[in-house]
């Protein structure tokens, strides 16, 4: 059962929350004077083993923690009516948003927003973990650069939302990697914009470092389709950059420095590169017209 805890100071003042879990304790300290707190306590009958919060902050509100949050270690699904933002923009110079521990696996995350933390905007632990339609913009920007997204050990899938909101998940203006793979985790991308895209008010940056990396025994497998690749772009490394201790992953429906609207951002450094690994399949990959196909060595195009 999970239990939230909700403050404001009516509509013209500054709003906080405060998350607090069954085993957790406080996810968010510091609360202001003069505040009305409301608990909910929400469960699923059907499902006692999830926990589902639904719309509990108004659309466009956010949720800004004044310290680093606690690991989650029991499975959850954050099924969310509407924009739901987490801002991690008072909680510290390395503080990861959202961090889904050992014990979480078979977490579900759909349609929020994590922005503005200075550690990663995600960091999975935990097997199973599902991100599916969520935005992941400007993270990593404390004092050593950060990935939006970083899987270590666990294993995630990145999707796009529900069929009555199927805009996928955004990974962008990360100071470091857009998504990273390390310690032997695992990643499947079925459909996200990372660092390139357009969706109504939102205009995707790039990440600094790469837009995708994998390393240290990790493994990605990319499985767009037809009518939504996935696409990487405006990195200011690699598109994908593939390293050495890596397992083989296949790359499906992926396109490279360019978006479904003929925007062309390039990668600053090579659209694919692949590091003394081999092993990769690639099959539809979609790229600029001056680029060539990526090359299973240490010099991959650019695109």
């Amino acid at each position: 059962m999970a239990t939230v805890s909700r403050s404001c100071r009516g509509r013209d003042g500054p709003s906080s929350s405060v998350w607090r879990q069954a085993r957790g304790g406080s996810l968010a300290e510091g609360l202001e004077g003069r505040v009305l707190l409301a608990t909910y306590t929400v469960t699923t009958p059907g499902d006692p083993g999830l926990d589902f919060i639904r719309g509990l902050v108004p659309r466009g509100e956010a949720i800004r923690p004044l310290s680093a949050l606690p690991a989650i270690t029991d499975r959850v699904s954050f099924v969310l009516v509407g924009l739901f933002i987490v801002d991690g923009s008072a909680a510290g110079p390395g503080s990861d948003g959202l961090v889904f521990d050992v014990g979480a696996a078979g977490s579900r995350v759909d349609r929020v927003t994590v922005q503005n933390f200075g550690g990663a905007g995600f960091r999975i632990r935990a097997a199973d973990t599902t991100l599916a339609g969520c935005s992941v913009l400007d993270n990593g920007r404390g004092a050593a650069p950060a990935p939006g997204v970083a899987v270590e050990r666990g294993s995630v899938v990145v999707m796009g939302g529900p069929s009555t909101d199927p805009h996928p998940t955004f990974i962008g203006g990360s100071a470091g990697d857009g998504l990273a793979v390390t310690g032997g985790g695992s990643a499947t991308i079925r459909r996200a914009w990372i660092g390139i895209g357009s969706y109504g008010a939102l205009h995707l940056t790039g990440n600094a470092g790469h837009g995708v990396s994998v390393s240290d025994g990790g493994a990605l497998n990319v499985e767009g389709d037809a009518t939504y690749p996935v696409e990487i772009g405006g990195s200011g490394g690699d598109g994908i950059r593939i390293n050495p201790g890596s397992l083989p992953g296949v790359f499906r429906y992926l396109r490279i420095g360019i978006a479904q609207v003929n925007l062309i951002r390039p990668n600053a450094g090579a659209g694919v590169r692949i590091v003394d690994s081999g092993g990769h399949r690639f099959e539809r990959l979609q790229a600029p017209p001056i680029a060539t196909p990526p090359k299973t060595d240490r010099t991959a195009s650019r695109c």
